[in-house]
C-alpha cells in the first residue's frame, strides 16, 4: 500500500500492486488467472479510525463493506459507484489496524494489469 491522499473531503488509498484474480467463477475459489494492478480506493466524506503509521507497507488482511456485503481479502471489481462504505486495515508489521469508512465508496484502477500465471482450485 502507497501514500494515502486527502483530495477535498475523499481519502484516496493507493493500493499498489494488488492482486487480482479473474474468474467466470468464484474469485479465488474457481479456476481463472492470477494478476497484479494497482488500485485506488477512494471514500467521499471519509472517517478514519487509526493510524495508517509509516507508508508504503504491506497489508497482511483487509475487509471491505460496500453496498451492505464484506467482502475479507477482496475487492469487488467492478464496484458499484456511490454505494456506502468503508475499508478495514490490516498491516504486517506491528499488527496495526486502520479503519476508513465514507459514504460513497469508488475502486479506481491506476494502471493496466499483468499476467502472472493461471491458477487452478487446490
Amino acid at each position: 500500500m502507497g501514500p494515502i491522499r486527502w483530495v477535498e473531503q475523499s481519502l484516496q488509498i493507493p493500493l499498489r500492486p494488488a492482486c487480482v484474480h479473474k474468474s467466470l467463477g468464484r474469485p479465488g475459489i474457481d479456476a481463472g488467472i492470477t494478476c497484479l494492478q494497482n488500485f485506488v480506493i477512494e471514500l467521499k466524506d471519509a472517517e478514519l479510525e487509526g493510524e495508517f503509521g509509516e507508508l508504503p507497507a504491506d497489508v497482511i488482511e483487509g475487509e471491505l463493506l460496500a453496498g451492505g456485503r464484506s467482502f475479507r481479502n477482496l475487492v469487488p471489481l467492478p464496484c458499484e459507484d456511490g454505494e456506502k462504505g468503508s475499508l478495514g486495515l490490516t498491516f504486517v508489521h506491528g499488527n496495526q489496524c486502520v479503519r476508513a469508512s465514507g459514504s460513497e465508496i469508488r475502486i479506481i484502477e491506476a494502471g493496466g494489469m499483468v499476467y502472472i500465471e493461471d491458477f487452478y482450485p487446490a
